[in-house]
């Protein structure tokens, strides 16, 4: 019987370890980057950036003054007074929803907060996908009848336009779910022409599910007031617990379809069809979500790093990464495709 040669060990993933190293120098350097980023804005950057960490620490401060039980307790007495309201308080909860849809207004997440700490999971979800649809549907029609001559239009905004064209409802319901505050992305897609008005309620019908985290959210707030840590414990941790996790699934989604819809969008001028407008789109969004440039400040720094590595590993063992003429690495971004195999040596 022959014998069987042992397998080779198996080598490390050059790609793998690059992320890794990528995802290391990221996190070392982030201050740097904060503070970078922070010298790079305007005046009503940085006023803005001031104003928003004063209120922050306002706010702080009246929790300490205050005490947490005496705010719950407050809440609470609020909860029941909107309760005791019967449909008048629902009435009151969907005037709220639908002021807060309206560009430049905000406080439509709190107010489906306030819906889920008033009437909990149930009925509170029905009442608040009744506000969101009635909302984003009023803001949507008054916005492309009445305020359109209020944005400005430019490259940007034009791209953006023939992007939703070409990608259709889809794309719409990838942007719903961005993290975009909910009145300017109601703002943004009334004032773009190739969106449908059908198009953006199914939008608003298919992002239901991330409307709940909001309202399960209020719920166990509710908890929270009325049970102490003192007199069921194991009640108020997983309370507590449920709400940091649904937090994080919360920012989780919104992250992850925010760089996927922002790679859809700059793959048309990968396939020849966008013609730059898939890029100019994605800036157009970017100057509108919460995040940022959020998927492109780092690809300097990973080319960096990328440089770096592939410099040592020719200086020792001469494995690493192929190089281009001239010295030229092949950079990554979240425009491209990632290198395939073939690529390494």
């Amino acid at each position: 019987m022959p014998r069987l040669d042992p397998s080779p060990v198996r080598q490390g993933d050059p790609l793998s370890e690059h992320r890794l190293r990528s995802l290391c120098l990221r996190t070392k350097n982030l201050p740097h980057d904060v503070l970078h980023r922070y010298h790079r804005l305007g005046r009503k950057g940085k006023a803005s950036i001031w104003i928003v960490t004063a209120i922050n620490v306002l706010i702080l401060t009246a929790v300490i003054i205050i005490t947490p039980t005496r705010i719950g307790q407050w809440f609470n007495s609020l909860a029941l007074s909107v309760k005791d309201m019967g449909w008048k308080g629902v009435v009151l909860c969907n005037v709220f929803a639908i002021l807060s849809s309206h560009p430049p207004l905000f406080g439509f997440m709190p107010t489906l907060t306030l819906i889920g700490f008033v009437y909990g999971i149930w009925p509170g979800f029905l009442i608040a996908g009744i506000a969101s649809m009635l909302g984003a549907g009023i803001a949507f029609l008054s916005v492309r009848s009445f305020f359109l001559g209020l944005f400005k239009k430019n490259d940007k905004w034009e791209a953006f336009g023939h992007v939703m064209r070409t990608k259709g409802l889809p794309l719409v319901i990838m942007i719903r779910y961005c993290p975009v505050p909910w009145g300017v992305s109601n703002g943004l897609f009334a004032s773009i022409e190739s969106v449908k008005f059908w198009h953006f309620m199914v939008a608003n019908l298919m992002i239901q599910p991330k409307l709940l985290l909001y309202v399960f959210i209020g719920s166990r707030l509710t908890s929270l007031a009325s049970d102490s840590a003192a007199h069921d414990p194991l009640r108020f941790w997983l309370n507590l617990i449920s709400i940091v996790v649904s937090v994080c699934v919360s920012i989780a989604t919104g992250v992850i379809i925010y760089r996927l819809t922002l790679q859809q969008m700059r793959k048309l001028d990968q396939n020849g069809a966008g013609l730059g407008d898939g890029e100019l789109a994605a800036e157009a969004l970017e100057e509108n979500a919460l995040l940022g440039d959020y998927d492109s400040g780092s690809d300097d720094d990973e080319a960096e790093l990328l440089t770096a590595s592939n410099d040592r590993d020719r200086e020792g063992n001469g494995k690493g990464l192929k190089v281009g003429g001239g010295g030229g690495i092949i950079r990554r971004n979240s425009s491209q495709d990632t290198t395939d195999g073939a690529d390494f040596v």
